[in-house]
This record gives C-alpha cells, structure tokens and sequence, in this order.
C-alpha cells in the first residue's frame, strides 16, 4: 500500500466507480486504537424510507429504552407510505 494524499492513510485494493469512496475508520479496542480504511456510499439513491420500517426502527428504539424524544422522531419522519 502506497499513501494517499488526500487522506493521509493508505490506499486500499477497492476500486469502484463512482458510488463509493474512501474513508478512515477509528475502532478503540481493549489492546490499541486501531485506523483503517473502509469504502463509504457517496451516492444518493433517492425516496424516502418505508412506513414499515421506520415502524420496526421505533419498535426496536422503545425496546432498548431510546429517548422518548427520538422515538417520536422516528415515527413522525416522512415515508414513502400512503399512510404515513
């Protein structure tokens, strides 16, 4: 791996085209701080998320006792759902 200029980390083997783009990910583990690359979905592919799964993300938000505030977020975002 050679060092990439623009992020001051190294280059990974990945190379694809136009949707994805480098990225740096720091991990803190028991033994060291670890940095590494990842790939990162640059594009926007458009609409909004479901009723339904917007529905299963608050459910499971309640669940693991999310703040009340977020859970109403999640369920009064916009869908793409007739309903919501």
């Amino acid at each position: 791996m050679t060092p990439d200029p623009g992020s001051g980390g190294p280059e990974t083997d990945i190379q694809l085209t136009g949707l994805h783009g480098p990225a740096r990910t720091r991990a803190l583990t028991i033994r060291a701080d670890v940095c590494g690359p990842r790939q990162q979905f640059d594009a926007y592919e458009g609409g909004l998320p479901s009723a339904r799964y917007l529905g299963i993300l608050a459910d499971a938000a309640e669940v693991a006792g999310a703040p009340g505030d977020y859970v109403t977020w999640l369920r009064e975002r916009p869908c793409a759902s007739p309903g919501g």
